[in-house]
């Protein structure tokens, strides 16, 4: 959409508006890569990762390179960190939590079928 607006601009500026074509189409590139391969994210984006994952959701809005958030000041880093490293460990104690309640079910769903038969 934002290609198409620009798009009037390249008689009197083509060189601004392929510069703007191309940046969009890194962008999407990017922004598609790392949330369909997370791991290429967290290795090649960590201020992306660290937009989804850092408890402060109004940081890191960067995709391709975190300049304009350290000029705004919305650069926060968060991969690698302590903080990281704690939500990691209650996600997980979460999971395991929630995996001992399933098991839980089905084994009662289990005993019922035995007690039937």
């Amino acid at each position: 959409m934002a290609a198409a607006a620009v798009a009037p601009l390249f008689p009197i500026a083509p060189g601004f508006t392929a510069a703007m074509w191309l940046s969009q189409y890194n962008y999407y590139r990017v922004h598609k890569k790392s949330h369909l391969d997370p791991a290429w994210g967290y290795k090649f984006l960590p201020w992306h990762y660290d937009h989804h994952m850092a408890p402060d959701q109004d940081k890191n809005w960067c995709v391709t390179f975190p300049l304009w958030d350290y000029v705004m000041g919305t650069r926060m880093v968060y991969k690698g960190t302590e903080r990281e490293k704690l939500d990691i460990e209650r996600r997980l104690r979460k999971a395991v939590k929630n995996l001992e309640l399933l098991i839980k079910m089905y084994q009662k769903t289990d005993d019922s079928k035995v007690a039937m038969n």
